[in-house]
C-alpha cells in the first residue's frame, strides 16, 4: 500500500538495533562493548564524573553500565535531556559505521521506522 507507513520493531539486546547488541567500537582512543556503554559513559563525562566514567567503562554488561549510568555525579535533567539524543545518535553512528555486518542489518530496514517495543522503557521505548 503506497503511503502506509512501515515499522521495523526491536527488543532486547539480540536485535542488533538495540542499545544493548554487543559490538566493538572505538571513539577518541576509548573502545566500547555496546551503545548502551557509550552512552552512560558520554553521560558521565557530560557530567563530569570520571570516577562513575572508569567504572561503566569497566563493566562488561550493559545492565550494570546503565546502573552506573544512573549513579552520575552532578547530574542534570535538563542539561541531560538537552544532550541525549545527540549523544545516542553518535553511538549508533560509531556502532554502525564500525560494524559492517550491522550496517547491512540497518540498510535493510530502508523504508521503516525503527521501533524499540520496550513494554517498559517510557523514555525511549514505545511502550508495547
Amino acid at each position: 500500500m503506497a503511503g502506509k507507513e512501515q515499522f521495523t520493531f526491536f527488543y532486547k539486546s539480540h536485535s542488533p538495533f538495540s542499545q544493548w547488541h554487543p559490538c566493538t567500537f572505538s571513539a577518541d582512543g576509548v573502545e566500547y562493548n555496546c551503545a548502551e556503554q557509550y552512552m552512560m559513559h558520554q553521560k558521565a563525562v557530560l557530567f563530569g564524573d570520571s570516577e562513575t566514567g572508569k567504572k561503566i567503562l569497566a563493566a562488561g554488561s550493559p545492565r550494570t553500565q546503565k546502573s552506573l549510568g544512573r549513579k552520575v555525579q552532578n547530574f542534570d535533567d535538563a542539561v541531560w535531556k538537552a544532550n541525549c539524543r545527540r549523544i545516542v545518535a553518535d553511538g549508533n553512528y560509531l556502532k554502525f559505521t564500525q560494524n559492517e555486518h550491522l550496517l547491512c542489518h540497518l540498510m535493510n530496514t530502508k523504508g521503516t521506522t525503527l521501533v524499540e517495543a520496550s513494554p517498559r522503557d517510557k523514555i525511549w521505548g514505545a511502550l508495547v
